[in-house]
């Protein structure tokens, strides 16, 4: 019994919220009609202001075509020469033996004699590599499992290693996060249409 009277007050209470609800808004629907609408006074603010786009001066860059672009390039862009290039990065180095030493340290097979780094300085050179072209699990994987200590390097290439160690360990948590993402994406893709298959 008690029940019953707790869900019949709770009925009475919600007719009685909705009826004052609708009395409510037919006064102010009722008020709002009988007032005349107020134009907007100039020191009243609209909600979209019409804005005038500043122009830039001269110097500056503006939103369109910079005129002083040419000028700029020509005083302080030179041609490129091979004779006075002293940007020098070295080239991916054996790709495919730094990937065949690297999948079989993944996979825990051993690896084949001719794919492994010959000294410390040649693997820190592949995590170097590694880091650079975005394989950042096998400079990971390089680094932790590679086999070789680098006590024998210089202070400064000890430092650099270190570094691209941990970019590359911050990188391939996130290139796994995008994987999984993906493969969690792609498996929803399909279930949805084997779903829509079956029920066609």
């Amino acid at each position: 019994m008690a029940t019953l009277r707790g869900a019949g007050e709770a009925q009475r209470f919600y007719k009685i919220i909705v009826t004052y609800i609708y009395i409510r808004s037919q006064q102010i629907f009722k008020r709002s009609n009988g007032m005349p609408k107020r134009k907007p006074s100039i020191h009243q603010p609209s909600l979209f202001p019409k804005r005038i786009i500043p122009q830039m001066p001269d110097d500056y860059y503006s939103s369109g075509p910079n005129p002083n672009l040419r000028r700029f390039m020509e005083e302080h862009v030179k041609p490129y020469d091979t004779a006075t290039d002293d940007y020098h990065v070295p080239p991916f180095d054996k790709p495919r033996r730094i990937k065949h030493f690297a999948n079989a340290l993944i996979d825990g097979v051993p690896s084949i004699e001719r794919d492994e780094p010959e000294n410390a300085a040649t693997q820190a050179d592949w995590i170097r590599q590694c880091r650079r072209a975005g394989l950042f699990e096998f400079g990971r994987v390089l680094y932790e499992k590679g086999g070789l200590r680098f006590d024998e390097l210089s202070e400064e290439t000890q430092l650099l290693v270190e570094e691209d160690y941990q970019i590359c360990l911050g990188r391939s948590g996130e290139v796994e996060k995008e994987k999984w993402a993906k493969r969690k994406k792609k498996v929803e893709q399909t279930r949805l249409f084997q779903f829509q298959e079956e029920t066609q």
